[in-house]
């Protein structure tokens, strides 16, 4: 028996994430960079001075 998939909604997975981690992408590296102090849920990509540091000082 198959169950149907709920629809999806890209917005709404978006903003669940944004809430769900304080984790947000650098946009010009898409390095995944924590954003501190917790950002709002809506946000989607990392502040410039998060992104500011050393590919080394970055955990991957």
């Amino acid at each position: 028996m198959r169950w149907p998939s709920p629809a999806l909604d890209a917005d709404s997975a978006s903003l669940k994430a944004g809430a769900d981690s304080n984790l947000r992408v650098c946009a010009d590296t898409f390095d995944v960079v924590p954003d501190t102090p917790f950002p709002a849920a809506d946000t989607r990509w990392a502040p410039a001075e998060a992104c500011a540091a050393a590919p080394g000082d970055i955990a991957r």
